[in-house]
């Protein structure tokens, strides 16, 4: 029985589609959001039938607030109990993931959301599969355990964000609904408010194991210019 779904909101840049889809995992649900404002990704969808496999073509993402209605309804589709956000440019590390879905299944440990080091390689070519060797991006093993101001302080303090953290999916998903309800309108702040909330609301679990590996130098969504969604947010 798969525990987790994993939605990747689609925005242009299906070549690296082509690549995540390469390495998908048979454990988990995949959900595919796209916003693009070309047809390339339903074509590589239309030749791919796999049970785990949900793609949902949507109106182009012009704004942050196509993006936000985007995720509340991909959101109404995930009947697992637990989810994660992955953009396409990233990889999912499986025994990570499984690891973090074991302490969340921990009844005696009372978390929202469970996560590990975050790994980054960097793209060697901008159009093929050349990586360089990985080193750690982000360890917020500081914020294991961590609850209410204890652990918003010791994120500001070095920050961290949850954003790639495996959540509860009813958090994640009345979260989002909050985020519309509020209209906050940029991806770095939605970003900092789910690891504050998260961190006031319950505690994070850190398992000291890589369950994430983030591109750091990848093609901008919009090709010609910076990425549209916020410049920290690539």
């Amino acid at each position: 029985m798969r525990k987790l779904s994993i939605i990747v909101p689609l925005k242009n840049r299906s070549f690296y589609t082509k690549i995540y889809l390469e390495n998908l995992h048979d454990e988990f649900f995949y959900f595919f959001a796209d916003g693009s404002n070309n047809d390339n990704h339903k074509k590589i969808f239309s030749n791919i039938k796999k049970i785990n496999i949900r793609y949902i073509r949507y109106t182009e993402d012009k704004t942050v607030a196509n993006y936000i209605e985007k995720i509340n309804d991909i959101l109404k589709y995930v009947e697992t109990p637990y989810v994660m956000f992955s953009d396409n440019d990233d990889f999912i590390l499986k025994k990570g993931a499984l690891k973090c879905l074991q302490q969340l299944e921990n009844k005696n440990v009372k978390a929202i959301c469970a996560g590990g080091k975050i790994t980054s390689i960097f793209q060697c070519n901008k159009l093929d599969k050349k990586y360089s060797m990985p080193f750690t991006l982000y360890d917020n093993y500081s914020l294991n355990k961590l609850h209410d101001i204890d652990g918003v302080y010791e994120m500001f303090k070095n920050y961290r964000y949850l954003y790639y953290s495996i959540y509860k999916t009813k958090y994640i998903r009345n979260f989002w609904i909050d985020i519309k309800n509020i209209g906050l309108n940029h991806i770095t702040l939605i970003e900092i408010f789910l690891t504050i909330s998260s961190l006031l609301e319950g505690r994070y679990i850190d398992t000291k194991e890589s369950h994430y590996l983030r591109l750091r130098n990848p093609t901008s969504s919009s090709d010609k210019t910076e990425n549209p969604y916020g410049s920290n947010h690539t």
